[in-house]
């Protein structure tokens, strides 16, 4: 399923005969570390960062939109246009300041750090897609919620 993520990723958001050797370098490096048993969660991650940033969208993870450190120990609710911006834990989709340093670093100390890493990066990607949808994601969510058979 990574490796259906990855191609499509790549068949959307970029175009046809336009070299891109570091996304390509980073598609191999990502392809690499799965089939080596890496984590699967932290190497799509670095994968979708490095992508986003190779092909001109780098995320703005260290400052808010307004030029304000990003502090550690606040929360922040994140959009591709504005970046993150602060807010307080309960709000919806709210990411905690410590997973935006770690996304910046590639660096995954624990769950919450993976899951508001995929939130943002989601925002990003869901962004460059333009209201188009990735199959993978369908698929993904429909073998999670299929019933296992009988024996």
């Amino acid at each position: 399923m990574s490796g259906f993520y990855l191609n499509e990723l790549l068949m959307k958001l970029t175009e046809r005969c336009d070299p891109h050797p570091e996304i390509f370098f980073s598609y191999a490096s990502c392809i690499e570390a799965l089939c080596h048993g890496d984590v699967e969660e932290a190497t799509l991650r670095r994968f979708e960062k490095r992508l986003l940033n190779d092909l001109g969208y780098g995320l703005e993870l260290a400052r808010t939109g307004e030029g304000v450190p990003v502090e550690p120990s606040c929360y922040y609710r994140f959009t591709a246009e504005r970046g993150p911006q602060p807010c307080v834990a309960e709000a919806a989709g709210a990411v905690y300041g410590q997973s935006l340093a770690d996304l910046q670093a590639e660096s995954f100390g624990d769950a919450r750090s993976l899951r508001d890493a995929k939130r943002v990066l989601r925002a990003a990607i869901d962004a460059c897609l333009d209201g188009r949808t990735l199959k993978s994601r369908e698929v993904a969510r429909a073998l999670r919620h299929r019933e296992p058979e009988s024996p």
